[in-house]
Order: C-alpha cells, then sequence, then structure tokens
C-alpha cells in the first residue's frame, strides 16, 4: 500500500504572510475535504477548491487574488490515477469519484501580497466511501515550526 503526507514546516519562524497563509489553509483544506463525496466528478471538486478559496478573504484584506486549485492522486494500491497536478486533461476532469480510491489530497491555497505571490498546500491520504472522506493520517492540518527552543 502506497500513502502521502505534505507537510509544510518552517525551521523557527518565517514570513508573517506564510503564518496567515497557513492559517486560511487549515480551514480551507478542511472545506474542501468535506464536499468530497461518491458521484462527483473530478471537475466538481476542482471548482469546489476554487470556490472555496474565494470565499476566504474579506473585502478590506491586505490579500488579493486568492486561488484555490485541486491537487490529488491516486495511493492505495499505487495506482496514480487520477493524476490532478495543474495539467490534467478532460479524461481526467470527466472521473467520477467512487467508493473505495485512495487518494492524496492537497489543494493549495494562493494569494498575493506586498507585490509577492505566496502559494501553499498541506495534504493527506483520504479514503473515500459511501459514507464521506475518511482521512487516513492523524496530523493537524497547517504549518509546522522545527527548531525553536523554549
Amino acid at each position: 500500500y502506497h500513502a502521502q503526507g505534505v507537510q509544510p514546516f518552517a525551521v523557527q519562524d518565517c514570513d508573517p504572510v506564510y503564518k496567515d497563509l497557513y492559517a486560511m489553509h487549515t480551514e480551507y483544506w478542511q472545506r474542501c475535504f468535506e464536499a468530497l463525496r461518491v458521484g462527483i466528478r473530478v471537475r466538481e471538486v476542482d471548482a469546489i477548491c476554487a470556490s472555496k478559496a474565494a470565499k476566504l478573504l474579506p473585502s478590506w484584506s491586505r490579500y488579493r487574488d486568492i486561488r484555490g486549485q485541486l491537487l490529488m492522486h491516486g495511493r492505495g494500491l499505487g495506482s496514480d490515477g487520477p493524476l490532478v497536478t495543474g495539467h490534467a486533461d478532460q479524461a481526467t476532469f470527466n472521473q467520477v469519484l467512487a467508493s473505495g480510491w485512495v487518494f492524496i489530497f492537497k489543494p493549495t491555497l494562493s494569494f498575493d501580497a506586498d507585490g509577492r505571490h505566496y502559494s501553499g498546500a498541506w495534504g493527506d491520504t483520504v479514503v473515500l466511501s459511501v459514507d464521506g472522506p475518511r482521512r487516513l493520517g492523524s496530523r493537524p492540518p497547517g504549518l509546522v515550526f522545527t527548531g525553536q527552543t523554549n
């Protein structure tokens, strides 16, 4: 069996914008995850990820041009399909999510701030059933800080 996780980390500290990005990403990931269900097409999941991102920023935010994008690919017994990494073809986007699918789910969130582009992702292996999605990992979503001294 094949599993995967995506865990962003910073050594001691990082740009405060990344702290904001990953605070938003935690909520964003959960909203996208909760929308996963048997019977919807991959293209619908991609559209859900885009729409969930658009709702994260208030109009007065200093962050602009927020974007969300689906990134996922098969895991489980080693299958890499459906491979959605920014270059998916129409056949991939037309696939229907089915019970028993196991995949890494790592939607990305990005925005512009202070003349720079920021992007982040966090991911976990997910199994899909008629009861909904279930994470196979136990790490809390978000940015991890290492090398901190107390």
